[in-house]
């Protein structure tokens, strides 16, 4: 086995300083990556919880539409129940007026 020339070595050190330079950028782009993943991570959460505060807001205002709602049908109960109320009125008035008149 012969021993390794100087330029071999040249060629190794180079080599070497290849890859050490391609394992700093690759180190840099993990770097890049992970911090990338971390904000992604962050903002996922973010949007999480502005999805759950609509949620909530939602149900909030879905209960008020309901409620909503239900005071309109009992208005509109009441509303008719003064209508039957002045029509019987009325009719009684008429009734007495036209016995009124029979009597005379």
């Amino acid at each position: 086995m012969s021993q390794p020339t100087k330029g071999e070595f040249e060629k190794l050190r180079e080599s070497v300083a290849t890859i050490v330079k391609s394992l700093d950028v690759a180190r840099d782009r993990l770097s890049s990556l992970k911090e990338r993943f971390e904000k992604g991570e962050t903002d996922s959460e973010k949007l999480r919880d502005q999805i759950s505060d609509l949620r909530t807001q939602l149900q909030v205002l879905h209960a008020n539409f309901e409620d909503f709602k239900r005071r309109g049908e009992e208005s509109e109960r009441r509303r008719w129940t003064v209508y039957g109320v002045m029509l019987a009125a009325a009719l009684t008035f008429i009734a007495n007026l036209v016995l009124l008149l029979l009597r005379k």
